[in-house]
């Protein structure tokens, strides 16, 4: 009898360990065919030289899956793929691969994976030329009066893209011919540059217009009336 119901036990014990068994690998099959979505984005042109970044989300059943880690890779046929690197993705999925560039006039083809999730393919063009063709535009009031603070403002942009933390040099002209260094200034992280507190205490027209690296903005007039 104690024989029996030893085997009684093993084969109950048995079968619990065979349920358990079943049920995780119910719930590792559930977990693994979860459907993954991942997109991605990048700007489909820059020039050679000119950083970019490649960006996107993870999402599972349209909720962002986060902390996980992306791996970014390129090809320059669209059949063939190469690692570049990879990334953990933010809190809301998120993820950014920033600060690429790309030196040789071509076309490459990106796209991110994780864990046999494929995002679609985007394609960046790189466009070869001998400078990054830069914009700097300035503004001023038109009238101030004597000894009035005033600024002069702007932003230089490259490719239509702000191009940020760069020294732009103030420029001024009574005759809009020649021209003088007033100062020098760092722009802001947008492009955008402010050269404040000027002032003039004589009544006449100066012309201000910025430089940086060779690109000249337009000019603008400032009238100082009299008191």
């Amino acid at each position: 009898m104690g024989g029996t119901m030893s085997t009684k036990k093993r084969l109950i014990i048995f079968a619990v360990a065979a349920l358990l068994v079943s049920m995780s690998l119910l719930c590792d099959v559930t977990t693994a065919a979860t459907p993954t979505t991942l997109t991605v984005s990048a700007p489909a042109t820059v020039f050679s030289g000119q950083t970019f970044s490649v960006t996107g989300q993870l999402t599972a059943n349209g909720t962002a899956l986060p902390w996980k880690i992306i791996t970014l890779q390129n090809s320059t046929d669209n059949v063939t793929w190469t690692t570049v690197t990879t990334k953990q993705n933010y809190a809301d999925g998120t993820y950014a691969f920033m600060n690429l560039n790309e030196m040789v006039a071509h076309t490459l083809y990106y796209r991110t994976t994780y864990a046999g999730a494929t995002s679609n393919v985007v394609s960046v063009t790189v466009t070869k030329v001998t400078k990054i063709p830069t914009t700097l535009t300035v503004s001023a009031p038109a009238t101030v009066s004597p000894g009035q603070t005033f600024s002069v403002t702007g932003q230089l942009t490259a490719n239509g893209t702000a191009l940020p933390w760069k020294i732009i040099t103030l420029q001024n002209s009574t005759d809009n011919v020649t021209w003088t260094t007033v100062t020098t200034k760092q722009n802001y992280a947008d492009g955008t540059y402010a050269f404040m507190n000027l002032n003039e205490m004589v009544a006449h027209t100066l012309y201000y217009r910025t430089t940086y690296a060779g690109a000249t903005s337009n000019v603008v007039s400032v009238t100082v009336d009299t008191l």
